[in-house]
C-alpha cells in the first residue's frame, strides 16, 4: 500500500518532530477515524520502500497490507454502521 492509496482513502497525516519523538529522529504516520473506528499506519521511518500498513482498535494484532482489503473492510464498515 501506498502514502498515495493512504491519502485517497481520506487518511490524514501525523508529523512528529525530532522534540517529541522517543527516538530524536522526526517521523510521520497517518490515522482515519471517519467511520467511527481509529485506524492508524505504521510510522514513516518503519516503511520497507514505502511499503504502508494499517492497523486498528489501538491495538498491533491484524496489520492489513493490501489497499484492496482495505477498501473492503471500509465499506463493510461503512454499511454496517447503526445509525
Amino acid at each position: 500500500m501506498t502514502e498515495q492509496d493512504l491519502i485517497e482513502l481520506g487518511f490524514d497525516r501525523i508529523d512528529v518532530p525530532e522534540s517529541q519523538s522517543n527516538t530524536g529522529n522526526k517521523f510521520y504516520f497517518f490515522t482515519h477515524c471517519g467511520i467511527g473506528i481509529e485506524f492508524f499506519t505504521n510510522t514513516s521511518d518503519e516503511t520497507n520502500e514505502g511499503d504502508w500498513w494499517v492497523s486498528m482498535f489501538d491495538n498491533d494484532l491484524c496489520r492489513i497490507f493490501c489497499i484492496l482489503e482495505l477498501k473492503m473492510l471500509f465499506d463493510i464498515i461503512s454499511k454496517n454502521i447503526i445509525k
